[in-house]
């Protein structure tokens, strides 16, 4: 899905699909969603794993650019489904705006879109976790369309 010919329509002028070239601008977006995670290491098995998240076709990474910089980003997975008439549903992770350009709009348009393209795949829902606890972020998600009533979301990590 590299270079987002594929959903063009559905994309706002700002956003676009990431591409091999975006792996720094994401890199250091990531550290602001997780700091306590070590930075990552751009190198040949990062270089990799990138080539191979931006090849998936259940994949979609989707960015804000803004003065030539993606200062927001996320991730739209699309996942095949046997139930609801085998329609598929899209799960959004990782997004992240950088604390300079937030409020501004960005990642809402970003959001917006992603929720587009899964329509236009066929997705039934559209699922979002998030970790923060920041009444802030969660308002800001509930504006973005998504719900807390309809259903409880459960992480256990390894």
């Amino acid at each position: 899905m590299e270079g987002g010919s594929k959903f063009k329509m559905y994309l706002h002028d700002a956003v676009r699909l990431l591409t091999e070239h975006d792996i720094y601008g994401i890199t250091t977006l990531y550290q602001f969603l997780n700091p306590d995670d070590p930075p990552i290491d751009i190198n040949n098995e990062s270089l990799k794993l990138w080539q191979e998240i931006l090849a998936n076709p259940s994949v979609s990474m989707l960015g804000y650019e803004y003065d030539d910089e993606v200062v927001s980003c996320c991730t739209l997975c699309v996942i095949p489904n046997m139930s609801r008439g085998m329609k598929p549903f899209g799960l959004i992770e990782n997004v992240v705006t950088h604390p300079n350009y937030r409020k501004r709009g960005f990642a809402t348009t970003l959001l917006k879109t992603a929720q587009s393209i899964a329509w236009e795949l066929g997705c039934y829902k559209v699922m979002l976790l998030t970790g923060s606890q920041q009444e802030s972020t969660l308002l800001f998600y509930k504006k973005c369309g998504f719900s807390v009533d309809k259903k409880k979301g459960f992480v256990v990590y390894r």
